[in-house]
Order: structure tokens, then C-alpha cells, then sequence
């Protein structure tokens, strides 16, 4: 599985947000994501959990950021020493979350600001 915005094809997925350390490419496609973000709306939760579960396993992903869109909140998944996901993931509503895979603390409430639900 080859994650990519925009492109879809039978060996890509169409993310909302996927953030690489590799060099920059021509490519539109990302081989080594760090962090994943993906909305959750109504119409494509099945989809979503789908393409969470198809990239879950590749190697250089550590964090997996699941935005809510009919209600604030944050569900974030990440990789323990070991390589193993967590369990169960943290739950933000509010406050600051921390994405170590690109060393970047955001309020949750920049996330939702512009948005209905600010």
C-alpha cells in the first residue's frame, strides 16, 4: 500500500493528511509516512478505518491522528518501544496534543478553529 492524496488506484489510498521525512519527490505518492491524520465524518467512516487499517503496518508510521467532525475530538494511536500500536488510543477534547513523530505540540482547539464546532 502506497499512501497518496489525491490519486486513486487500486495500490493507493487517498489520505487527509500525511506527513514524510523523506526527501522531497516529484512523486505524489509518500513511501515512508510518519503520521497520518484522517477526519472521521459520517460519510466515510468505514473508508477510513479501512485505510487506518491498510497502513497500519508500514514500518516508518508511528502515529495515526483520527479526527472527529460531528463532535470535538482526538483520538491518537502510536507505536510503543517495541513497534506494537497501543491498545487503546489517547482522547483529547481539549488541551494540547503531542505528535512526537514530528515534534509538534497543537492545541485542540486550533485544530477545530474556523469550524463549526470552535
Amino acid at each position: 500500500i502506497r499512501p497518496a492524496i489525491g490519486n486513486r488506484s487500486s495500490n493507493t489510498r487517498a489520505l487527509d493528511v500525511a506527513v514524510t521525512c523523506a526527501p522531497p519527490s516529484a512523486s505524489k505518492t509518500f513511501d515512508d509516512p510518519v503520521l497520518i491524520i484522517e477526519v472521521l465524518s459520517p460519510g466515510n467512516v468505514e473508508e477510513t478505518w479501512e485505510s487506518i487499517r491498510a497502513l497500519a503496518p508500514l514500518p516508518t508510521l508511528t502515529e495515526i491522528v483520527v479526527v472527529g467532525s460531528e463532535a470535538v475530538g482526538i483520538e491518537i494511536y502510536r507505536k510503543d518501544s517495541r513497534g506494537a500500536w497501543s491498545e487503546t488510543p489517547e482522547e483529547l477534547t481539549d488541551g494540547v496534543i503531542h505528535l512526537a513523530s514530528i515534534g509538534l505540540d497543537l492545541a485542540v482547539a486550533e485544530i477545530y478553529r474556523g469550524t463549526h464546532l470552535a
